[in-house]
């Protein structure tokens, strides 16, 4: 099984990710993508992935970042990956849905508590834009987003009180075992 979170910068992927590491038995892998993807462009001046994607331009951190995720869905089994909130295209998704192991969810946070989340993290580059062109982003991408087989959102948790998202139980209602 292939698990793959997606999700706006700021959604809480990569959290939700390490407490399901907690929980899962030692036959599963678990990769911060962003953190996979810094292992291999950083120079020895970068301090985090902001840099290196400043350094080396957009054009190839995404180059990078798909041919890295193609890898991954090549690769062995149970392996929960937490994409960059920009990983997703039309070519990453038909990847993943093709393959009949493989789940993709949606880490659906509020904008607000994703902007709330980053304003001023510097190893964030896109935290840098206004509000307004983050919304414009966030809209841009909710489409491919939609796409994702199922929708975790922190609301529909919160008011059941289940908040977090307990990745877990949801992967088990969808897959059975994880």
């Amino acid at each position: 099984m292939k698990i793959f979170l997606c999700g706006f910068m700021g959604a809480g992927k990569t959290h939700l990710m390490q407490n399901l590491k907690k929980r899962s038995d030692p036959t599963w892998d678990f990769i911060d993508l962003d953190e996979r993807l810094f292992e291999q462009l950083k120079s020895s001046t970068d301090k985090h992935l902001g840099e290196s994607i400043e350094r080396l331009g957009w054009d190839q951190f995404r180059a990078s970042e798909k041919s890295t995720i193609l890898e991954i869905l090549r690769g062995k089994k149970n392996i929960c990956v937490s994409l960059g909130g920009g990983a997703l295209n039309r070519e990453i998704i038909e990847a993943i849905k093709k393959q009949s192991e493989t789940l993709l969810i949606w880490v659906d946070t509020p904008l607000e508590v994703c902007l709330k989340r980053i304003q001023g993290d510097p190893t964030r580059p896109l935290a840098r834009k206004s509000e307004r062109e983050l919304n414009d982003l966030y809209l841009e991408r909710a489409p491919l987003y939609l796409e994702a087989h199922v929708r975790a959102s922190e609301l529909d948790h919160a008011t059941s009180g289940q908040n977090p998202i307990d990745l877990a139980q949801l992967i088990r209602k969808h897959v059975g075992s994880a």
